[in-house]
């Protein structure tokens, strides 16, 4: 599982980086809520560098809710419904109104990942399938930290995203490459945290 070590080494890169030098906090550690009913784990890490940027790195393991996938397969959707996912992305932060404590977040988000799924074949050959994601998009959000470091994010964005590196084997979604390859090169994506600032 890449993702996690990827997110890992830009999170101690992040963290070196010279904060500015108002008093207050200047880091953040969020998990995503919403992810753990999918189950699955989405873990960030927030810096601030001055009063009104941040960047920040996250990743993603676990269970994936495919619905714009599933609509898209159609009938052929049966062996999607339980992708597994492995993601890792970065952040750039503005916060628009107010600051690291409080604000309007206008941002920048680069998102890699890998989705992948299996299904019992029956009589048939067992059925795997594995694809590899990409999005780079805007986003609009909103943090809250009060004392002594309870912090919640909120944001939602909109922006390219493209499928590649299919990998199917024989069964019902053989022949899904295509599939893939029309499927709208436009993604909207979000997430609600909670965690922890200092």
């Amino acid at each position: 599982m890449k993702s996690l070590p990827l997110a890992a080494i830009a999170a101690f890169a992040l963290a070196a980086l010279p904060a500015t030098a108002e008093a207050g906090k200047s880091n953040s550690v969020t998990v995503g809520v919403p992810q753990i009913v999918w189950p699955a784990l989405h873990a960030e890490y927030e810096r601030k560098l001055l009063r009104k940027v941040s960047v920040g790195a996250f990743a993603s393991a676990g269970q994936y809710d495919p619905f714009i996938i599933k609509l898209a397969m159609g009938d052929s959707a049966g062996p999607t419904s339980g992708l597994n996912m492995r993601a890792f992305g970065l952040r750039a932060n503005l916060f628009a109104i107010g600051g690291f404590k409080h604000g309007l977040i206008l941002g920048l988000t680069g998102r890699w990942g890998r989705l992948s799924t299996s299904a019992d074949g029956g009589e048939l050959p067992d059925v795997t399938l594995e694809v590899g994601s990409a999005l780079y998009g805007t986003h609009l959000g909103y943090k809250l930290i009060v004392k002594p470091g309870i912090t919640v994010s909120m944001l939602g964005g909109i922006g390219y995203h493209k499928f590649g590196d299919v990998t199917v084997t024989a069964g019902p979604v053989s022949g899904s490459e295509d599939l893939f390859a029309d499927m709208p090169p436009v993604a909207t994506y979000g997430t609600i945290n909670a965690g922890w600032s200092f």
